[in-house]
């Protein structure tokens, strides 16, 4: 009898350990997701926070071992200091994002974000789910592009504020930041500082217009001349305000 049930159990080991070295990352194409229509892996060095039971096998590499069965699991709830992430060697924007939950653990999908920086200490929420997950299976965001800085991010972060945090795997996909990108970037600042000296030109035509115009006692007329001139000077404020809001995207 003992025989036997060596011969059944060989193979199930042997079947298991295959299971194991062939689990490769990523893997939400093996698991029901089509292959992404835009964007690539994100890849780099992986970082996290430390695990609930401080060993390796629910640490922060596991979300990102290409295992279902394996998962990342935070020694503290629902709090920033629970985190796993990759950092990549230049910026990336986000195009897709793929989670798989925890399996037995769906309730703690709700609350989930990935977030962006690029000094590790200002992060930017470009992701969240506001539910529990439904089914155990791959959430694939895709056919949108989720809110992130055209000059993009070097470090991304799953990370839960609401509940515990766990995670089975997490793949993200996105454009590198090109130079052509950032060409592109600057000649739309320049184009809107054009844009901005028109506006300011014209303002000072209305200006020498109304001070030299003979009808300029009219009430009527210094009325109409005042919601001209706010009108323009408040597209002047906008584009300026624009153009500042570009300027500190790009240092951060």
């Amino acid at each position: 009898m003992k025989k036997y049930i060596r011969w059944i159990l060989v193979p199930v080991l042997i079947f298991c350990t295959c299971l194991n070295i062939c689990a490769a990352y990523p893997a939400s194409t093996s698991h029901g997701c089509f292959k992404p229509e835009e964007g690539v892996l994100l890849e780099g060095t992986l970082f996290g926070a430390a695990s609930w039971s401080g060993g390796s096998g629910d640490s922060y590499e596991r979300a990102w071992d290409g295992d279902p069965y394996s998962f990342y699991d935070p020694q503290i709830g629902a709090s920033d200091a629970s985190y796993t992430g990759i950092q990549t060697d230049e910026p990336y924007v986000l195009t897709e994002v793929r989670i798989l939950p925890r399996e037995g653990w769906l309730d703690r999908f709700e609350g989930a974000q990935i977030q962006g920086s690029n000094d590790g200490e200002e992060w930017y929420t470009v992701w969240e789910s506001k539910n529990p997950a439904k089914d155990w299976k791959y959430a694939c965001y895709t056919g949108v592009r989720i809110d992130c800085p055209e000059e993009g991010y070097t470090m991304f972060r799953y990370v839960n504020l609401h509940t515990h945090g766990d995670v089975a795997e997490i793949e993200l996909y996105g454009n590198p930041v090109t130079d052509e990108e950032a060409e592109r970037l600057a000649a739309e600042s320049a184009a809107e500082s054009e844009k901005l000296e028109a506006v300011l030109l014209e303002r000072e035509e209305i200006a020498k217009h109304v001070m030299t115009a003979p009808s300029s006692g009219d009430p009527m007329t210094i009325i109409i001349v005042l919601v001209v001139v706010s009108g323009v000077l408040f597209a002047a404020m906008t584009i300026l305000s624009h153009i500042q809001k570009n300027q500190k995207n790009k240092k951060k």
